[in-house]
């Protein structure tokens, strides 16, 4: 009997403590006023969930409406996320504000939505997200593609260089250059300094040859072909750096 209730007491208090311990779920409804078709209902829903973290995100397509439900302090970085994709093109504007969410792990509470002038194409946007998050390690990294929009979400550190790299990358092809430019993180754990080299006329099937040969001889990982420009990011230390560039210099100019 004693043990029946000492069992009892435990599943008490497990309860007690589950019910405790879980958070305040909201629902709230927002009306799209720019999207106009299902798929690009469904690419904000997925940006959507995946930015703000939500567990549930339904398109009412019937209403044009999209329903987030979720911890009640994820749901204002839902809406911003919404408002900032289901609007028209801002003009002159490459980059939002710099969104705070409810604290995440690993600092990664930064928001900020890119707007691209020249990577443009679905597959282009692609490449644009892959390198982006391979070299600065941002596991959030959202593409809508019928505004040519990338959302990020990671450390203050992280986006800051984001601004960066995509500056580099999102030029008019046939006019960019080779900047000279080298961001080095202050963030410890990505120190080291990443440049971008363009190469113009180069064909995608000559850019990856190249770049495995480099990527061998230099002996980085962190190299990637970027076709829209075309160009060549990397991050690497600073005698693979220098290696590297002197690969690249001479490629660029043997096209």
């Amino acid at each position: 009997m004693r043990a029946r209730v000492l069992m009892m007491a435990a599943v008490m208090s497990a309860g007690a403590f589950a019910q405790k311990a879980l958070p305040s779920y909201e629902t709230r409804e927002s009306a799209f006023r720019h999207a106009s078709s299902m798929q690009q209902f469904q690419e904000i829903a997925m940006v959507v969930r995946v930015v703000a973290e939500l567990p549930f995100v339904d398109v009412m397509e019937t209403a044009g409406r999209l329903r987030v439900r979720g911890p009640k302090e994820l749901l204002p970085t839902a809406e911003w996320v919404m408002t900032q994709l289901d609007r028209e093109r801002p003009a002159g504007q490459t980059a939002s504000e710099v969104h705070r969410m409810a604290s995440r792990p690993a600092g990664e509470d930064r928001v900020r939505v890119f707007h691209l002038a020249h990577a443009r194409s679905a597959q282009a946007l692609q490449e644009t997200a892959t390198v982006l998050r391979s070299l600065s390690e941002i596991r959030c990294v959202m593409v809508y593609n019928p505004a040519s929009v990338l959302a990020l979400r990671g450390t203050e550190e992280q986006l800051r260089f984001a601004e960066w790299l995509l500056g580099e990358l999102d030029r008019e092809p046939g006019k960019a250059t080779t900047t000279g430019q080298e961001f080095l993180t202050r963030d410890r754990r990505f120190e080291y300094p990443v440049r971008v080299f363009v190469i113009p006329a180069m064909s995608p099937q000559r850019m990856q040859e190249v770049v495995a040969a480099v990527r061998k001889q230099a002996d980085s990982r962190w190299l990637y072909s970027y076709t829209p420009l075309p160009a060549v990011a990397v991050r690497a230390r600073a005698g693979e750096m220098a290696v590297a560039a002197k690969l690249l210099e001479e490629a660029a100019r043997a096209r």
